[in-house]
């Protein structure tokens, strides 16, 4: 039996753990012994089962939004998540490594499995066997010497030969090899990039395969005669309430998942006759249902619904949710909802997504395409070269 670190660092909400729970799941089935380490233990804890039985520590999280000021930002690349989340400065970052060191001596992991994990990455560059995996947002091409532009004309946070500095001044200190450019940091023994290369925002410069997502997608199946809506919402988005409102007011039969402390949503919903889910329901038996999809366009949500044919209403409030956001408002699949939207903009974009003939001969088009493809086994995949690594 061997020790497998999987970890995340950076992002927010359950798409980081779910498709690390499915291949800890498979290494344990395979007998080795797989431990968490995650930015939120308490968010992801509906993701386990009650005797799961996997140990889940609290992974080092950075505190010091030191270089925004306060300001709100639009990162220019990929570079600009590393100098929010210290990179910056050589003494933060070097303190973040120490933390993942003294974690690492304690679990003493065989091999590490990292998604959006980028300073656990650079703790074990080139000392433990790393796998990284995750969206395309989340492992970023290698090949160039710097990361390509996500919003050509944003300026960066901080220039990334500061960052690469930064680095190698924490490397220096460690006695460890560094590597020669940003992102090569991720250039690992696994990439695993699990996405549909319609939703990769480095579709137009990725020269790696990519898989499709490691959760379990649905089948395209006809859209129902009457008309049925499935929102994934969460707690801390601004416009909650209107959210709510409109789907207590829709004519409609409405089925939700709320993430997070919303008893008092939940149970107004239910007391309208909404089906409210209490724990994340699979997407492959609730999107055949469906109609329409409301989301925050998280990756898992987003892709299911890409998959199953299903016309999508986007509320996204991050940059990787925005960027997924625009791919699939530009495949003519979705409608996108600003966070300060009032009470009409919300019920027009319910309204459009329902009825448009437009979007749901585009999200039946794109489905067919996705369904089209050789199947590959993503998770048998990614499970496989893991137990290679291990071996």
């Amino acid at each position: 039996m061997k020790t497998v670190l999987l970890a995340w660092e950076l992002g927010a909400n359950l798409g980081h753990v779910g498709p690390l729970l499915r291949i800890a799941r498979e290494l344990r089935r395979h007998g080795h012994r797989p431990v968490f380490a995650l930015r939120d233990v308490v968010g992801p804890r509906p993701l386990f089962l009650a005797d799961e039985g996997i140990p889940v520590l609290q992974a080092p999280v950075w505190l010091k939004p030191d270089i925004l000021r306060g300001r709100l930002y639009t990162i220019s690349s990929y570079a600009d998540n590393l100098a929010a989340f210290g990179f910056a400065d050589a003494e933060d970052l070097s303190a973040m490594v120490e933390a993942w060191d003294t974690l690492l001596g304690l679990i003493k992991p065989d091999l590490v499995i990292a998604d959006h994990s980028p300073t656990l990455c650079l703790a074990a560059y080139g000392a433990i066997p790393l796998a990284i995996i995750g969206n395309g947002y989340t492992v970023p091409p290698v090949h160039s010497s710097s990361f390509p532009p996500l919003y050509p004309n944003q300026p960066p946070l901080m220039a990334e030969t500061r960052l690469l500095e930064n680095v190698h001044a924490v490397q220096r200190r460690r006695g460890r090899s560094a590597p020669p450019t940003l992102p090569a940091l991720f250039d690992a023994p696994l990439r695993a990039i699990a996405t549909f290369p319609e939703l990769d925002p480095y579709r137009g410069s990725r020269r790696e395969p990519v898989l499709p997502p490691l959760e379990e997608m649905p089948a395209e199946t006809p859209l129902p005669a009457e008309p049925h809506l499935f929102a994934y919402l969460g707690e801390e988005h601004p416009a909650l309430e209107t959210l709510v409102q409109c789907l207590v007011e829709l004519n409609a039969a409405v089925e939700v998942y709320l993430r997070g402390n919303l008893g008092a949503f939940r149970r107004l919903l239910a007391a309208r006759g909404a089906r409210v889910h209490e724990r994340p329901p699979p997407l492959a038996e609730v999107l055949p249902r469906a109609r329409i999809v409301v989301s925050q366009a998280g990756s898992t949500t987003a892709h299911a619904a890409l998959a199953a044919g299903r016309p999508q209403v986007l509320l996204p409030l991050h940059v990787e949710a925005d960027l997924t956001s625009s791919a699939l408002v530009s495949l003519g699949v979705g409608v996108r909802v600003r966070k300060d939207a009032e009470k009409r903009d919300v019920e027009s974009a319910l309204n459009e997504a329902m009825n448009s003939g437009d979007l749901r001969d585009k999200a039946h088009g794109c489905a067919a395409i996705i369904a089209a493809r050789p199947p590959i086994d993503s998770l048998a995949t990614v499970t496989n070269a893991c137990l290679q690594l291990l071996s």
